[in-house]
């Protein structure tokens, strides 16, 4: 089966103010639109990074699926300013973010992991800022690495990860642990530069 998404692979919704619908998909086995199933656990009322998966299966039983991450965020978030540059511990790396200009709450950056110069780790990779001092790396895929995610805590943790907004610059901005087969499990913390 090909399945086609209805609408952006992304969507933001502010808590409070937006409710989820779900746009759905088109599936096609041969060219013939076929039936699919949708498995979502968006919850619009709480804050975080959310995955509708769907799924469809052709006459041979053969299926195919795709995501779509719902990014539920406190539009208070918009008040914070996450941009800068950023190294893991006393490196070289830096892992800059830049506040997406047509994307609100979203922080595009490079090297996911802040590690040394390996071009297939300083891929780019983005952020959502979903409360004050909070936010959330979902899953995704940059360049030649295995799809990630970040979490704090642990690896497998909680998907919320605190910012220090207030912090300057030689104070820890944030840490977290990567999640994907391109990643060892240790924390990663990162230093305002």
């Amino acid at each position: 089966p090909t399945i086609e998404m209805i609408g952006d692979e992304y969507v933001v919704l502010e808590y409070g103010v937006d409710t989820y619908t779900e746009q759905g998909v088109i599936a096609k086995v041969n060219g013939v639109e076929v039936p699919y199933t949708t498995v979502s656990d968006v919850d619009d009322t709480e804050t975080g990074a959310y995955t509708v998966v769907y799924a469809a299966k052709n006459e041979d039983g053969i299926a195919a699926s795709i995501e779509r991450r719902v990014i539920v965020v406190n539009p208070a978030a918009a008040a914070d300013d996450l941009s800068g540059t950023y190294q893991r511990g006393t490196g070289t790396p830096m892992t800059v973010w830049t506040k997406d200009p047509d994307r609100a709450f979203r922080y595009n950056a490079n090297n996911p992991g802040g590690v040394g110069s390996n071009p297939p780790f300083n891929a780019p990779f983005f952020v959502f800022n979903v409360e004050p001092g909070v936010f959330v790396m979902p899953l995704q895929q940059a360049g030649q690495l295995a799809p990630f995610y970040a979490t704090s805590g642990s690896v497998g943790g909680d998907p919320k990860i605190g910012f220090n907004v207030n912090g300057g610059i030689g104070q820890v901005a944030y840490a977290y642990y990567m999640n994907g087969a391109n990643f060892g499990p240790a924390l990663r913390t990162f230093i305002k530069r």
